[in-house]
């Protein structure tokens, strides 16, 4: 049960995350969605930051896509199973960018320094433009679309496209994180780390 839990988490925080997207919208998730994993990846006994991205991808991605099931059931006239292991293969294909993600802000949340919560922002922009172009591209899920209901903070847009509203989405997940873990620290009836271990 150790490590069960966690990884639950973590696929719920994936699912609250894909909620902020248009249908339904919930656009204010968005800027909670990837706080459990940034609290997670913040421990040093992480065993596998890869597989904790992993599976928040699962539950992002999971939730995020689900309509594809019908679209290859329904028009693409295949069977149940075919529909489903189609976008299972998707779904686990989409969840490396997280894994990739989550190793890389793993190491860069070591860093003693303030430019730390900037280059794991830049970190994940990066791998959403990667996913965006790399075998023929998948840009559906960049974070900053879930603030597609919320027009004063995406008029940044005009200036750094679509990239520049998932860094702002990033970095105040990244912050409330911070928050979060500091306040944790603070108090004795709760602390972050113990929801982990």
């Amino acid at each position: 049960m150790g490590r069960i839990l966690p990884t639950l988490l973590l696929v719920l925080s994936g699912v609250i995350a894909a909620l902020a997207f248009p249908a339904p919208g919930f656009w204010p998730l968005c800027l909670v969605g990837l706080v459990p994993l940034f609290m997670l990846l913040d421990l040093d006994k992480l065993a596998s930051p890869a597989l904790a991205g992993l599976a928040w991808g699962a539950g992002f991605f999971g939730c995020l896509l689900r309509w594809l099931y019908r679209f290859f059931h329904q028009y693409g006239q295949m069977d149940p199973v075919s529909s489903l292991a189609l976008l299972s293969v998707l779904v686990a294909y989409l969840a490396l960018y997280p894994a990739l993600f989550s190793v890389v802000a793993f190491r860069l949340r070591r860093i003693d320094s303030g430019a730390a919560p900037i280059l794991v922002a830049c970190a994940w922009v990066a791998l959403e433009w990667l996913r965006g172009h790399a075998l023929s591209g998948f840009p559906w899920g960049a974070a900053g679309y879930a603030l597609t209901g919320f027009l004063p903070a995406i008029q940044i847009a005009a200036a750094t496209g679509i990239y520049g509203v998932s860094f702002l989405v990033v970095l105040a997940n990244l912050l409330l994180a911070d928050w979060a873990l500091r306040w944790s620290r603070n108090r004795r009836f709760f602390r972050a780390a113990d929801a982990w271990t």
